[in-house]
């Protein structure tokens, strides 16, 4: 086999095998990013964003490593459900959300991205193990019965 198909061959593969993960490379140098703290306690900025997302624009958000915010956690099993809760949310690295028509994209560095419901791109792009869940029951006298879950992936 010549050289030159063998190259070819190889990089056809390669290809081949990149698209199948999931992970892609995205130059957003000339983006605008906007920095979620920024926009924190802006509601105006929220609404020029939200415009600009319905006029089918895009728009890169990154989120600061150690930047918390408020978050509202809702779950439903079916077979129990977790009344809405307000809690807080704390990063522990730089995540990017690139918004498209298309859908979101998340990347750990403004380069590799994958879509936002790729389980196995995001795990591989943020390295992300398996994980652990916990549940329990305890007691105290002043709440009574507790349960507990607790949920965290290997780092």
């Amino acid at each position: 086999m010549k050289k030159s198909t063998l190259l070819f061959s190889i990089m056809i593969i390669a290809l081949l095998l990149g698209g199948c993960s999931g992970i892609q490379t995205i130059n957003i140098d000339e983006k605008e990013i906007i920095s979620v703290n920024d926009m924190k306690n802006s509601p105006s900025q929220w609404a020029a964003f939200y415009k600009k997302m319905g006029d089918g624009g895009n728009s890169v958000i990154k989120i600061p490593e150690g930047t918390v915010l408020p978050m509202d956690v809702t779950i439903n099993l079916g077979v129990a459900t977790v009344d809405p809760g307000h809690n807080k949310i704390r990063f522990n690295r730089d995540v990017y959300m690139y918004f498209q028509p298309k859908g979101i994209l998340l990347s750990p560095d403004g380069n590799a991205w994958a879509e936002f419901d790729n389980k196995k791109a995001l795990k591989k792009l943020f390295h992300i193990g398996d994980g652990k869940l916990g549940f329990g029951f305890g007691a105290t006298r002043e709440t009574g019965t507790v349960m507990s879950l607790a949920i965290e992936t290997a780092k």
